[in-house]
């Protein structure tokens, strides 16, 4: 069993290592490593890490072996035992390490019950196969580091589509979408009808107590809920509910977080509807203001790359077709705006599901904005945003008390080292450094930009308009 994240910068440790992991393929023998590298503290599958990957790529290239097969494996849980020392740490504290003292404690942990696991594989992936389909070569350095991306990039993915959708985590991703500080059972029910019926659409795997009794699942995990002080059940003489504080949010997110992955596409086709004014629009328009939707959460979330982005997105009009909330002309490769029926409350909880993630990347904007920062290290510019941030919520200025979260934040510094907004960098120590962009205009422009994708207004039926409209991509200052 083998670590994934990387080697420590050691050339001899490194060349030994390989050495290793090459006589065991070798050898025929079977490797677990962990492509994350490390646990994820979010619930969402962190990005890869190319250590051990590299090095049996490497491996096969050199022609240790004629092929070498990759097995994904999705786990999730009822719950996680180290929950509140993940709240700690995305609240920007230090990792507790692993001691003696703490090994003694463990004992405690068996007197309780956590519920399931539930452990999924994916069929098996031909590292032959896939290199001959995909052009993967090791011809430079360049091509053999971008192979290895791709690779692990199509496995992760493979271990998010056979990732298992649990109650536990419907309840909480319907609890967070209705965004309310309290809610009945009824409500709970009636937003997972939603979710759903998506996610049946996109062919997820449900566990086996969803498939025997939908109702009971989901009372099950309420129950749970209620039982580790999350929910909090109110009972008057009309009606029993659920209340939550902000605090209990983070808490909702790592499990909501398990099976969010299978609603980034459909969720980014909503903000591209939201944010188009035209009545009709085409197919190219929306691949554009897809593409540009894209770079903003491709820190936090692996795309698909097996379709081109006009087949992909057609595959989302489909579904969107279905529940009338668009049209679609095949001969013209037109989209029409529809919001028939009950479509209007579907959008409504598609539109808002990432929106977490876009108010922690504003949130460092804003920041940013008025307090521009040179040479700055990680932990630092993390505790101060934080610490400054926190106080917004009682002004309510913000509406997602998870946005506050270490994590979301560095996955935003990457997003904007992209967009040019910030530099990342190293200092003379080897640690990571960020100065942020000196061009205003560009930070109040992506501002703005992330203020509109956050501004949910009722969408209703359209007639065309007869005269022209400032253009969306105006109005947006164009996602770069």
């Amino acid at each position: 069993i083998l670590g994934a994240s990387g080697y420590l910068g050691n050339a001899i440790y490194k060349e030994t290592l390989y050495a290793y992991v090459n006589h065991i393929i070798s050898k025929g023998y079977s490797l677990e490593f962990f492509i994350e590298g490390t646990r994820s503290r979010t619930g969402k599958l962190l990005k890869p890490k190319m250590g051990i990957l590299s090095m049996i790529m490497r491996s096969f290239f050199e022609g240790n072996k004629k092929d070498v097969y990759f097995v994904p494996i999705a786990i999730n849980y009822d719950q996680i035992i180290e929950q509140k020392a993940y709240q700690k740490e995305g609240e920007g504290a230090d990792k507790n390490k692993e001691n003696a003292g703490e090994l003694l404690k463990v004992s405690k942990v068996f007197n309780k019950k956590y519920g399931k696991v539930y452990i999924e594989f994916s069929d098996p992936v031909s590292l032959q196969d896939y290199a001959k389909e995909n052009d993967l070569t090791s011809d430079t350095e360049d091509q053999f580091r971008d192979s290895v991306d791709n690779f692990a990039n199509y496995l992760t993915r493979n271990m998010n589509k056979v990732a298992l959708v649990t109650p536990m985590s419907l309840v909480s991703l319907a609890l967070l979408t209705l965004n309310k500080k309290s809610v009945n059972f009824e409500e709970i029910v009636d937003t997972i009808k939603v979710l759903k019926d998506y996610l049946e659409f996109k062919g997820a795997k449900f566990s086996d107590l969803i498939n025997y009794s939908e109702r009971y699942a989901y009372s099950e995990a309420v129950k749970k809920l209620v039982e580790r002080n999350i929910l909090k059940e109110v009972k008057t003489f009309e009606e029993n509910f659920y209340m939550f504080e902000d605090k209990q949010r983070t808490d909702l997110d790592f499990y909501k977080n398990n099976i969010l992955h299978f609603f980034v596409s459909l969720t980014c086709f909503c903000k591209v509807l939201k944010q188009e004014s035209a009545h009709s629009f085409s197919l190219d328009t929306a691949v554009k203001r897809y593409e540009r939707l894209k770079v903003l959460f491709n820190q936090d979330f692996t795309f698909s790359a097996r379709k081109n982005l006009k087949e992909h997105l057609l595959k989302i009009i489909s579904y969107c077709e279905e529940q009338g909330l668009v049209s679609y002309d095949k001969k013209s490769e037109k989209i029409k705006k529809t919001f028939k029926g009950d479509s209007q409350n579907q959008f409504s909880v598609f539109y808002s599901l990432l929106d977490n993630f876009i108010e922690t990347q504003l949130i460092a904007l804003r920041y940013l904005r008025l307090n521009p920062v040179k040479n700055v290290d990680t932990k630092s510019l993390i505790k101060d945003i934080l610490h400054k941030t926190k106080p917004m919520y009682l002004k309510d200025e913000l509406k997602h008390p998870e946005a506050l979260s270490r994590f979301n934040l560095e996955n935003s510094f990457r997003v904007f080292d992209e967009l040019g907004v910030m530099t990342i960098s190293k200092n003379e120590k080897g640690r990571t450094i960020y100065s942020s962009t000196e061009d205003s205009h560009q930070l109040e422009e992506w501002i703005q930009s992330l203020k509109e994708l956050l501004d949910v207004v009722e969408i209703k039926d359209e007639k065309p308009e007869t005269k022209t409209s400032k253009s969306s991509s105006d109005s947006t200052q164009d996602l770069h």
